[in-house]
């Protein structure tokens, strides 16, 4: 629905820019589930004086259709289980954890 208002509202002239990040706070730390995790470490949240709360070094990626939002679900997906095989490396007995 969002990007079928987009379209229409190409058509009469204006212009959009959409971007999407994913984050989870856990035990007060803050990941970017669309960075590797393997590179991943905890980031901080920031309070802007005019824009309010944001969490410095989140990546944001640019979505022009569902499909681009499809892709970043995907990458989280893969993510999680490069994660899960990681920690069945290290930790054996994980692998009764399951990841929904």
């Amino acid at each position: 629905m969002l990007f079928n208002r987009m379209a229409a509202g190409k058509e009469q002239g204006a212009s959009y820019r959409t971007e999407v990040s994913y984050l989870e706070i856990y035990n007060e730390r803050v990941k970017d589930l669309l960075q590797s995790s393997k590179t991943n470490h905890s980031l901080r949240v920031r309070e802007h004086p005019r824009l309010g709360p944001y969490v410095q070094g989140l990546s944001t990626h640019l979505v022009t259709d569902y499909s681009d939002i499809q892709v970043s679900v995907l990458v989280i997906m893969l993510n999680i289980v490069y994660y899960t095989q990681h920690l069945e490396i290290v930790y054996p007995f994980c692998k009764n954890w399951n990841v929904l």
